[in-house]
Parts: C-alpha cells; structure tokens; sequence
C-alpha cells in the first residue's frame, strides 16, 4: 500500500521530513543492488577448455567472462608458447596462475585491470635462489582428512600425495610458487606456496563429462558414451540393509525390473532388463553378472524339492540369485548396461543386459583402519483389518442360505468337510494368525572392519564382514554370514606394468523354514489351536481336520552352508605409447552344502498313511568357472581426432556338480539328522553339466573433437550348448553421438547448457541361455534294477540343429545438463525384437515323449518402450545440501510374429499383439445378481449368469472370456536427499502401476 504526499504550498515539515527519510532509504537500497551486482560480478568464475591456443585469445575471453581488462605489450606474448588449458569454474587468479605456468610472465590485478608483464632476472634468480619446506593437511568440507590427495607445484614435476591423516610435505618450493591440490570427486585447489598450508576442499558437482562408465572391457565418459548405461555408487548401496546388492537397485535403475519372490532372507529375486525376450519360461532372460571382470553363473543347481542355495521357501519358486553370496559392503559401483552398443561386446552372454560389479580396492596412504556396526529391527506392516470368528460363521452361514443350500451340521452330514461351521471346530474360538505367525520382530546385525593403504607403487585392502538377519516367523530361523574381501594394486618403478588383484570369500549359513507362513495369516480364525498339551502339533481328529497346521512347516527346517569364491587378477602392460596388453584371469567357486530336515511329526496321520515322506534330504552342489580374456588395446591421438581399439578372445569353462540323497523309513524322528540311519535312500543328480565358450572381439571408437563420436562393436562366440554347424555366432553393433553442446554457436548462444548430447545405436547379440547337451539324446539312470544291473531310460530327444535365439536392438536417446549440471534430463526410446525363439516342439504321447525341448520356431517377441531419468541439485549451500534424483519406464511386451500360430500347440496361450507373459484369464464381470448377491459374467450371447464357476476356460462354450495384462504399465522411483554437515536423510519411493490378480 502506499500512501500520496501531495507538496502544497503550507504543507507541514513532518510530512516534508517523511519524504526526504524514503528518498534516502531508496538511495541505500538502489546502492546495495548495484553493489551486489558489482560483487557478483568480481565474483564469477572463468571456464576455459583450449588446445594449443595463444595467451591473447585466452586472454580475451577471460575478458569476455568477467569484465576484467588486461593490458600488456603484445610483442611479449607473441613470443610466449601456446598453451592447452581445460578448467571449469575458476577464480580469475586461479586461471591466470594455470595460464601462466612454465611461461616467464608475472600478473598483479588493480581494481578490474589485469597487469601483465615479463620477469626480471634478477627476480628469476632469486626465485631459484630462495626456497622453503610446506608443510600441509588436506581436508574436506567437512573437516575429515583426505589420505591420497595429489599435491604438485604448477608448472614443475615436484609432487607428492597426502597420508592417512591428510598430512603432506614439499621441500625446494620456490616462494612465489604456487601450489596445486586435487582429489578425486573435489574441487581442485589452488594455492599460493607458503610454509604452512591447510585446505579444505569442496565436493564436486558430478557434471556429465566426468561421470566415468565401467564397460567392463573398457571406460569411458559418460558425455562422450554412445551406449545407455547407468553407475549406481558405493554410497547407494550401503545405505541399505540388504544381503543381495541387487536389491539396493530396485527402484534407483530405469528399465530394471527386480521382484523378490518373498520376504525371507536369502529368498529368490527375479531380474529383467527392459522387459522378457524370450517365449519360453526355461530360456534364461537373466542378464550376464560379471565381478571384477568374472563371469558369475546366473542360475544355482536344485535339490530334490525344488530348493537350491538362494532359497529354501518354496519348492515352485525359481533358481535363487548367486549374487545372494556377494558381500555388498565390498562393493565400490554397479554399472548396468542396456543397449546393444553397450552389451554387444559380450556377445550372447549379454543378450539379456550386463550388470557389472566392481569390489573397493585401496587407496595410497597411511594404513588407515575404519569400523562400522549397524543394528536394526524389521516388521511386517500393518495387518489386515479382518472378519473375527463370529462375523466370519455370519458370512459363510449367509453364503450357504445365499446359495439354496443347507448351512452344513456335523450331527445331520457326518461327512461334510466345512469343518469351520458345521461344529467340528469351536465356534467361539479365535486366533489372530496375522499376529502369532509374522507379528514378531527380526532383528538386523550388520558389522564391517577395513584396513587400506599403500603407497604410489602398491595400494591395499582388507575388509570383513558380519551379517545376521532374523526371521518373523516363530522358531529361531535367521540367516548368518562372514565375508572377506582384499585387494591388492601394484605398479612396477616406470608405471608401465600394473597389477591388479582381488579376491572375495564368502561363508553364508542359512536356516529357513520350508514355507513362507505368509499366506497362512488368513487362515479361519476358529480354526483348532495348533499345539496339543504335550506340545506336539495337532492336526485334528481322525480325518485330519486340522492337517495344514502352519506351524508344521516351523518343524520341517531348511539349513544351507555355502562357501562362494570369486578371484580376479588382471595385469596390464605399456608397450607403447598408446599400446597396451592386458588380460583378466578369473576363477570362483561355489560350493552348497543343503540338509533338509522334515521330521514325520510333521506331517498329519492322513498324510503318512498316504505317501510316503522324505525325512532328509542332503544335497551337495558345488559350481566352478574360470576365465582368461588376453587383450591389446591401442589410443591413438592427431589433431582433434581421438583412435581407440582395441581387440581380444575369451576361454571360459563351467563346471557344475550336483547330487542329492534322500532319506525316508527311519525308526524315529530322532533320528532323521544323520542319513545313514535311513530305512529308504534315493540318490540322484541336482543338475551337472560342464559348458565350453569361446569367443574373439573387438571394437573400435572413433572421436572428432569431442562432438562426433562413432563406436563399432562385433564379437564371434562359440558355446557348447548348440551341435556341430550352429556353435559359433556372430553380433555387431554401431553407436554414434553428437556432442551438440561442444558447438560453437550453441556454447555462444546457449549458456544455461552444460551439456547436450544425441545418441543412437543399432545391434545384434544373442542368447544361448537354454539347458545343456540340447543337440544330443538324453537318458537317465532309474533306480530299479534287471537281473541285478541298473537300467538308462531316455528323457530326451536330440535336434542338431537347435541354434541361438537373435536379439536385435535399437535406440535413439537424449542427454541434457543445465546450469553446470545442477540439473540434468536423460530420455531414451529403444525397441528390442527377439526371434527364432526356442520352444518346446509338442509331440503326440504315442511317440513315447511329449516334446522336443528346444527347437527354434519362426517368432518374434518385442520389447519397446520409453525411459527418463531427472537428476537435480536443489539446494548447494555450505553446510546444506538437498539434491533429487527420479526416473521411469514404460515397457510394452508383445507377440510380433508367430507363423501358423493357429494351428500350433500355442494357439490357446499365445496370441499375436499380446504380451507373451503376466496374462490371466478371466470371466469378464458384469455386476451383481440383486436378488442372489452372486457376481455375474458375461455369457457368449450377451446376456449375464452367475453360474460360470472358477474354473476360467478359454474352451468354455457358455461364458466368454478376455486376457488380462498384469504386466506393469510404468514403474519408476524417487529419491530426496538432504544433508546438513555430517547429518544426512534420505527419502526413497519407489513406485509400480499394473494390475494385480484377486479371485473370488
């Protein structure tokens, strides 16, 4: 609001006195702007990225970016050397020092003049005359030491790096030297050389050029990448108490799908890289794991149950993960590539994706030794609000009278099964299964000790790991495991020869019950108690009414012993200049030891009159792999243009051994923990196999001044799972970028972007993931014996000419950085077709077998889609920090192409359009019947019937039916963090929209 003074002639000095108090109010505030403008100014940094280029046009544009004037004598800096100068966001002393260095040139700066002038001799001589010692201490903006950090003298070859405790020293510093400290991940310093010097450096903003990405066979920038991967960080991973890294993924990855099959620790996990490519449930779609460049088998062997070495919860749930026996504390990133630029250089092996583990290694230093203990508790969420005994009877007497039927009495129908309300069970009695089967708390125990150091020629570490994870369920069922990691990387005295080694031991115990109790928390709730007086389970009278006692699953116990090794050990070689030899060795081993206890106490009367039971099953499977990869790799540099090649060949062998022994018919339950004493033994395989690959590969990049980047992949790969004739493949692929933010007139015009990249790419890989000996006939051992001698039957027929499935990969993307990356915008569309799919070959029974188990048929499934990713740095203040990171996919799967899809054995489960997987069948609802309260479907005829039934049937010739897809529409997550000084929050959501399944 203002208020109008209006000067007549007699108007009072009060008012007059107002007017002249607003005049010198606005005269400060306008004052105060225009400094603020001017401090703002004096303030701003200079950003210089030249190669060769002449003092005076780097001159000039410092000029341009700040306002400073420069005077100088021009016949001086005609006789100075060029120079190359790549900084970002210095201070105008900063750049002057860089500009300067090696050059016998001097500054000083008066007001917004820059003075530039030659050193005299005699100043020259008495810099090299006068030297001192600097003592320093590297720190970060939080005050914590920097061991590691690299501190050299500009312009010279004098250098040295920082301890343990961030303490460094340099002798022979002339005085008016200046002194340059960098670290990874911080702002790099600059400093005026003095006898004591303590610096506190800044963290980075992670702008897109400097982001490194792990290829596996080679790195590259991420702004110069012509692929689509992601890097998810140590620090993502640990804050996350999780026994399987993967899990520290879900949600944070576009395009990566993970599903745990159930909330026990150490269950099973489902993983997809943009979606299923493959129409057969038995053809792996797991991506290729590679840790620290060795390949891990993505599938463990079973056991007779179904069970293997991730699980022991359910025998219809699939292979467990082996990256549930990877410590995830010794992780230092996870790089996920998608792509067929980014994968195709694994050849088939990467069909599906890659997923890259690289393990912490040491840094030069002080041996340095750091702990940490976490404890916590987990607990179901909320429970159901559900019916309690009486309103449950009310409901199913109700739906009996609803139905025409008699409510069921025990007296009148001593038959009946509705054990719940014909007065078999006790009416008034209640139990909360919500609250005595997951109503308890499991505890969390995690603990890791490392020590690191080294010194510029050898850098080291050891880690250990404990982990304990309870379980809700009653009974004392937990997990427990000890890892051990250590590293080791050695230069030899010229830098020319490095090696690297690693190794990582895990020792995993896990006990488990054999069920997940779950499902058993809507049980009815006047069902018997579970325990007779003298504690054994009751399973009811004598028809067994109360045969599924869930607390029989807590006596039938899952114990699983596996040891997992994985080595590494890569050197490398500069022959010359730009020429370099390098192989990686790998070998790991895995070894479960499963016993499976099911004590006959734990099964009803009924049952053991019935069939017979397996009181112990041991299983034994142990997985080995080795690898050696030799490679020669060659960078070459002219101008503007940037080479790398690089070319090699991969041997790898899998070895896989698995058996089991089943124990049944022992005297007593007491007895069921040593097999020896078992009336009954069966002995049979678990799955052993050995696998042959090899392949030779190659790729070269092309980079012309950093804008136009071109990558060609190829790979040739041979495997054993395919006969003479179709064991070798060949895949490609090409990836180009335009750097368009390195453009002249975009940088000029465009100075809110920081980054501007267009990518594309285009390939071929394959996908070997089906079983073994596919091209042979197949027989096994049966138990039974002829005149003494044991018999082969055969389970398999052979095709010789089973051959690789082909996925063919295409992608157009988008990268985008603004405000020197405080935000940044990432969009990708990619379409993926997969065909001559291998599928079951159906036969008639008459022939003795049902099918041919691998037979490639002419069809095409596609995976197409979209993904985003929005990364943004909200709040960058001293001691506050508050950054968001959001992405999301939209995948669409479908059937392309099946040739005489009608007439084939599929035509009532596949159809083309229609995604091959998550589709259900329905009755498709037309409301409730008023007067019976029962749901209505719709009939074939277009009128409505409530007599449709559960059984949904395609074939059913009176009510129609429509296919549901359950796949999800869009998935995504986001996260917020906030940090102030050492305290830090994080706030992570991750979201899925798809339709899910209820039955009525």
């Amino acid at each position: 609001m203002y208020k109008k003074y209006i000067m007549n002639i007699g108007m009072s000095c009060r008012h007059a006195t107002k007017i002249w108090l607003i005049m010198r109010l606005t005269t400060v505030i306008l004052m105060a702007m225009l400094l603020q403008v001017n401090a703002a100014s004096l303030a701003q940094k200079v950003t210089l990225h030249h190669k060769q280029a002449p003092l005076e046009k780097i001159f000039r544009e410092i000029h341009n970016q700040t306002g400073y004037d420069f005077l100088y004598d021009k016949d001086l800096l005609d006789s100075k050397r060029f120079i190359t100068i790549d900084i970002v966001d210095h201070t105008i002393e900063q750049a002057l020092i860089r500009c300067l260095s090696n050059q016998s040139l001097q500054f000083s700066i008066r007001d917004k003049t820059v003075f530039i002038k030659e050193k005299t001799i005699l100043s020259l001589i008495a810099d090299a005359l006068e030297s001192i010692t600097i003592q320093g201490k590297v720190l970060d903006d939080k005050g914590f030491p920097l061991p590691g950090a690299t501190v050299k003298v500009v312009g010279t070859n004098k250098q040295t790096i920082s301890d343990g405790q961030g303490n460094f020293s340099l002798s022979g510093v002339n005085t008016d030297a200046f002194i340059e400290i960098s670290y990874i991940g911080y702002n790099t310093a600059l400093l005026k050389a003095r006898k004591e010097i303590r610096v506190l450096l800044s963290i980075k903003s992670r702008e897109l050029s400097e982001v490194v990405i792990n290829k596996g066979y080679y790195k590259e920038s991420q702004l110069l990448s012509t692929g689509n991967s992601i890097s998810i960080s140590a620090k993502d991973i640990e804050k996350q108490p999780v026994v399987n890294p993967l899990l520290a993924l879900q949600g944070r990855v576009a395009g990566l799908q993970i599903t745990q099959n159930s909330g026990v620790a150490n269950s099973s996990i489902n993983i997809l890289i943009r979606g299923r490519s493959s129409l057969n449930a038995a053809v792996a779609n797991n991506p290729l794991y590679v840790i620290d460049g060795v390949p891990i088998q993505s599938l463990l062997l079973g056991d007779v149950l179904g069970n293997n070495g991730g699980t022991g919860v359910n025998a219809s749930s699939p292979q467990g993960n082996p990256l549930n026996y990877i410590n995830p504390n010794d992780i230092a990133s996870i790089d996920i590539l998608k792509d067929a630029d980014a994968t195709a250089i694994y050849g088939s092996r990467g069909g599906n994706g890659v997923i890259l583990i690289t393990t912490k290694k040491g840094k030069p230093g002080k041996l340095s030794m750091s702990a940490n203990l976490s404890h916590g508790i987990s607990q179901a969420p909320d429970p159901l609000d559900l019916m309690n005994t009486q309103q449950y009877l009310q409901m199913r007497r109700e739906a009996f009278i609803n139905d025409g039927l008699v409510v069921p009495n025990i007296i009148t129908t001593p038959s009946d099964a509705n054990f719940d309300v014909n007065g078999t069970w006790d009416t008034s009695r209640y139990t909360d299964w919500q609250k005595d089967l997951i109503g308890n708390t499991a505890s969390y125990t995690n603990l890791n000790l490392s020590f690191s150091g080294g010194s510029e020629a050898v850098q080291y570490s050891l880690r250990g790991t404990f982990n304990r994870q309870g379980s809700l369920f009653p009974g004392t069922f937990d997990d427990k495991r000890g890892a051990l990691n250590f590293s080791l990387t050695a230069y030899s005295a010229d830098r020319k020869l490095k090696i690297d080694f690693s190794a990582n031991m895990l020792n995993d115990f896990n006990r488990n019950a054999q069920s997940d109790l779950t499902p058993f928390t809507l049980a009815t709730p006047n069902a018997p108690k579970s325990f007779n007086d003298d504690g054994t389970l009751n399973f009811g009278g004598v028809r067994s009414d109360n045969e599924n006692n869930p607390y029989s699953y807590t006596l039938r116990t899952y114990n699983n012993k596996t040891n997992n090794t994985v080595v590494s050990i890569r050197p490398s070689y500069n022959i010359a200049k730009g020429l370099m030899a390098s192989a990686n060795i790998g070998y790991t081993d895995l070894i479960s030891d499963i016993k499976i206890l099911q004590p006959s106490a734990s099964y009803s009367p009924l049952y053991l009159s019935l069939a017979p039971v397996y009181n112990i099953v041991v299983t034994k499977n142990r997985q080995k792999t080795w690898i050696v990869e030799p490679q020669l790799s060659y960078d070459y540099t002219v101008n503007k243009l940037k080479l790398s090649a690089l070319v090699g060949t991969t041997f790898q062998k899998s070895d896989n051994q698995g058996n089991y022994t089943a124990g049944s018919n022992f005297v007593s339950d007491q007895l069921i923990g040593n097999i020896a004493n078992a009336g009954t033994l069966v002995t049979a395989d678990a799955g052993s196999y050995k696998y042959n690959y090899n392949a030779v590969y190659g790729r070269v990049n092309v980079n012309l001044a950093d804008k136009y980047v071109l990558n060609l992949t190829g790979r040739r790969d041979g495997s054993s799972k395919f006969g003479p004739g179709n064991q070798f493949g060949n895949f490609y692929s090409v990836g180009a970028a335009w750097i368009f933010s390195s453009e002249k007139f975009i940088s000029e015009n465009l100075g809110v972007l920081s980054a501007g990249k267009l990518r594309s790419s285009f390939g071929v890989t394959g996908n070997d993931g089906i079983g073994n000996y596919a091209f042979y006939d197949l027989y096994s051992r049966r138990t039974n014996t002829y005149q003494g001698l044991t018999g082969f039957v055969p389970t398999a027929l052979a095709n010789p000419d089973v051959s690789w499935e082909r996925n063919a990969k295409m992608e157009f993307g988008i990268d985008l950085g603004f405000f020197k990356d405080r935000i940044s915008i990432s969009g990708s569309y990619y379409r993926n077709t997969s065909s001559n799919q291998l599928l079951a070959y159906r036969l008639p029974g008459m022939t003795g077998f049902t099918a041919i188990n691998n037979y490639n048929f002419p069809a095409t499934v596609e995976n197409s889609g979209w993904e985003g990713i929005l990364n943004t740095q909200n709040i960058v203040a001293k001691n506050f920090r508050w950054n968001s990171s959001f992405n999301i996919s939209i995948n669409r799967n479908k059937l392309l192409k099946f040739d005489n899809l009608s007439s084939s054995s599929y035509a009532n489960s596949l159809e083309i359009g229609q995604p091959v997987s998550g589709r259900e069948l329905a009755w498709i609802s037309t409301g409730v019947d008023p007067t019976t309260g029962l749901y209505t479907t719709l009939r074939r005829d277009g009128t409505s019937g409530s007599t449709a039934g559960t059984n949904v049937s395609v074939a059913n010739t009176t009510y129609q039916t429509t296919w549901m897809n359950t796949l999800p529409k869009f998935f995504g997550g986001l996260n917020n963090s906030f940090q102030y000084k050492n305290l830090q929050l994080d706030i992570f959501l991750q979201f899925v929209k798809q339709t899910g399944t209820q039955y009525l």
